[in-house]
């Protein structure tokens, strides 16, 4: 039995994305008013009710996120965010998920494996937001199961399944590896204010890339921000499309007040293959890092640590003053496809000249703008 258990839960995981997963079988205890399901309420000091309805994925009337799991029941109403044991939180995502609890009156609590609440005890302690370890969910089920062969056997289903996605993902890191990530990622979050993290899964052998979560602060339109700690560079990948000629041109094209941030330049990857879409390399904006990562095998955790906060020492504030720029209105043509940036230069010109009434160049750049208008970069 127990191992046809565990080979369902290992197609299942195989079958859907494990947050999905945890998203489900919490409301399975909540709506069921399992021991698991009422040690959630008991933790944000509810009692459970009787009938729970549940909800996935609802809308936030605050910042415009969606909730996990949302169970209301008795007259309360309790909002829950999942986290597997790698997870990270988009920036503002705790923040808004407290500024909701206290706009519409309810409770909130955090699930997650006790190796993300260990984690995040600061901040969770800070924003006054209770978690709840899946192990306990677990345990609870573990320590309650009925002695009846049907019911125990979907007891041993969910207890193995919560304690399936308790599971990391992630490579173990040495203790200089683990230092060095952490160092790393405090001083983004102490020079930013919590605006540049890394993404999750990045620098799991303490070295390497390290890979910036995506939307904040550079825009989505922005393929990759990595930190390539062995050369001591900063690279951003704009769009697909993009050759180093074109970007090249682009960046000497804007204004004066519009220039690229000082240190910023067009580069090639030296590993960058031809894309499909240009038959060249997709180019990125470089700048330099002041230091390159030391072999972290040679050093002491202390060690580690100091070389996780001297490499990101500026790094915060390069990546947020490009951010920055992006948003000037010639710059922020980066972010489309070289082909959409001339399509809106020619419909900018194309106005002045009538304007001006030059309209022998009014209909010189219309007859460009039909050539390029139905025109993709693919």
């Amino acid at each position: 039995m127990a191992d046809h258990l565990d080979a369902q839960l290992a197609a299942q995981a195989a079958r859907r994305p494990r947050e999905l997963e945890l998203d489900l079988l919490l409301s399975h205890e909540l709506a069921a008013g399992s021991p698991a399901g009422r040690l959630v309420w008991e933790r944000v000091g509810l009692q459970a009710p009787e009938d729970v309805a549940i909800a996935l994925q609802v809308p936030r009337a605050g910042d415009g996120r969606t909730t996990d799991v949302v169970a209301e029941g008795g007259g309360s109403r309790l909002l829950c965010e999942d986290k597997l044991a790698d997870g990270v939180e988009q920036v503002g995502q705790l923040q808004g998920l407290a500024a909701e609890r206290d706009l519409t009156r309810c409770e909130a609590v955090v699930i997650a494996p006790r190796r993300y609440l260990e984690r995040r005890t600061g901040k969770l302690s800070e924003l006054k937001l209770p978690g709840v370890a899946v192990e306990d969910l677990a345990d609870a089920l573990e320590r309650s199961a009925p002695l009846d062969s049907e019911m125990r056997r979907s007891y041993e289903y969910r207890i193995r399944a919560l304690r399936e996605v308790c599971v990391s993902r992630l490579p173990s890191l040495s203790e200089p590896g683990t230092a060095f990530r952490s160092a790393y990622n405090e001083r983004l979050d102490e020079d930013s204010g919590g605006a540049v993290a890394l993404q999750a899964g990045t620098l799991t052998q303490g070295g390497g890339f390290a890979e910036f979560q995506t939307g904040s602060p550079l825009p989505r339109a922005i393929r990759s921000a990595t930190h390539k700690l062995s050369f001591g560079l900063l690279d951003v990948t704009p769009p697909t499309g993009w050759t180093l000629e074109a970007l090249t041109t682009f960046l000497g094209s804007l204004r004066p007040g519009e220039a690229v941030p000082d240190g910023w330049t067009p580069a090639i990857p030296k590993m960058a293959r031809p894309t499909k879409a240009t038959g060249r390399p997709s180019p990125v904006l470089r700048h330099a890092a002041p230091v390159e990562l030391a072999d972290l095998s040679t050093l002491t955790p202390g060690e580690a640590a100091t070389a996780g906060r001297a490499c990101a020492e500026g790094v915060a504030s390069t990546l947020l003053a490009f951010a920055a720029w992006l948003q000037l209105d010639g710059p922020r043509l980066l972010l489309t496809t070289p082909n959409d940036a001339l399509v809106r230069l020619l419909q900018s010109a194309r106005a002045l000249a009538a304007d001006l009434g030059r309209i022998g160049d009014s209909e010189a750049i219309a007859g460009l703008l039909k050539r390029h208008a139905n025109r993709s970069d693919r």
